[in-house]
């Protein structure tokens, strides 16, 4: 295997860890991610960092300042409102097609409720629990069966997931537990199984104003 490709599996791996760690709140937003000391903990070079970096500024998770270096990005409310009106917008309108879509489809919906099941039994603020939510909310994006559409959602991915994990501080503030957040999830799996497009865009509607709304409420906490 050739350097450079070393290099770029070096700089994957450690793009996750480092991912990972934002994703658990081990880095806090705003935090810097400074590339000697990074760089010295992996025990890679300065050059895998500025590579894994760059890896995790794409996917919305890190942010560069000139002069400054690179930082954790911290959500400003308008960062939220765009997410959850992106994810209101393609959400509704994939429920809609729910009536005409294939069987295949809808089967991964089911597949992915069940995925979240099993992620809500390691508790209510794992990161698994995350990216199971937003792979489920993936899942019915894929309802449109347009490719573009479904590669701008995997673009967002990341930034889902991690305003999930934000809201999860919030929800246990409100004293909200994990059986509700997969009773929800069940319900939208069952209207769209069950091919009732109106019930389920009512639901997922009703499901991301929630989940906005509480995120909003918490996130001066951060």
């Amino acid at each position: 295997m050739s350097n450079e490709a070393n290099s770029n599996r070096s700089a994957s791996v450690i793009a996750d860890a480092i991912r990972d760690e934002i994703l658990n709140d081990s880095f806090r937003q705003g935090s810097p991610l400074r590339e000697v000391s990074l760089a010295a903990r992996f025990s890679v070079s300065r050059r895998t960092i500025r590579e894994a970096l760059l890896a995790l500024t794409a996917d919305g998770l890190v942010t560069h300042k000139h002069n400054q270096g690179a930082s954790v990005r911290k959500y400003e409310r308008q960062d939220v409102r765009d997410l959850y009106r992106v994810r209101r917008l393609l959400e509704s309108e994939a429920a809609r097609c729910a009536p005409t879509v294939s069987s295949d489809l809808l089967d991964r919906i089911d597949e992915a409720c069940d995925a979240l099941e099993l992620a809500a039994q390691q508790g209510f603020t794992s990161v698994e629990l995350a990216k199971a939510d937003a792979a489920f909310h993936g899942s019915v994006i894929a309802l449109l069966e347009s490719p573009r559409f479904s590669e701008f959602y995997a673009s967002i991915a990341q930034q889902v997931v991690r305003v999930i994990t934000l809201a999860q501080d919030t929800d246990v503030a409100l004293q909200r537990d994990v059986t509700t957040i997969v009773a929800e999830h069940r319900a939208i799996r069952d209207a769209l199984v069950h091919r009732d497009g109106w019930e389920a865009q009512r639901l997922i509607t009703d499901h991301v104003d929630r989940h906005e709304q509480n995120l909003l409420a918490g996130l001066d906490a951060h």
